[in-house]
This record gives C-alpha cells, structure tokens and sequence, in this order.
C-alpha cells in the first residue's frame, strides 16, 4: 500500500475494481492476531476484527458490517480460548 497516495483511490466513487486503499491491513494466525513477515505475532495480547484485516475491498463486496460481527465474535472467542489455555479467569468465571 506503499506508494503514491493518488494510487490508493480509483476516480469513479463506485468503480467496478473497488479502491486498493480498503484492502489494506493486517495479515493475522488462527487466533485473529496480527502477524509479521515471519508468521510470529506483534504483540500476544493484540488481536484484529473488521476492517483491520488485510486483503478485501469490504465496501466492494458490500460485506462490510458481516465481516466486522463475524471477524470480532471469532476474535473474542480466540482470546477466551488463549486465556483459558493459560489457566486464567475468563469472562464467564
């Protein structure tokens, strides 16, 4: 996503090819974590739902608000079950 900022936006509102700037954002592991070149996580206790994820043109697809409640439920239940597996407290106990 690197480059000229005129690149980022098509001209037409609605063009057909979507805009490159909405499918910038952050690859992620199994657990909804952000991750580096390498597949190792930035931070352990950072996790990624909606519009942070890398790779769609979520106003293109008109997914917008289905991958935010999906991506954010799924992410939730993933540091439920990092915490679990830590043997700490979570939400329900």
């Amino acid at each position: 996503m690197i480059g000229n900022r005129g690149d980022w936006f098509q001209e037409q509102f609605l063009d057909a090819r979507g805009h490159p700037v909405y499918r910038a954002g952050f690859r992620i592991n199994e657990h909804y974590q952000p991750i580096d070149s390498e597949g190792k996580p930035f931070f352990e206790n950072l996790f990624v739902a909606g519009t942070g994820l890398a790779g769609s043109d979520f106003i293109g697809e008109r997914s917008f608000d289905g991958v935010a409640l999906v991506t954010g439920y799924q992410s939730a239940k993933a540091i439920l079950r990092i915490e679990e597996s830590r043997g700490q407290r979570t939400l329900q106990g």
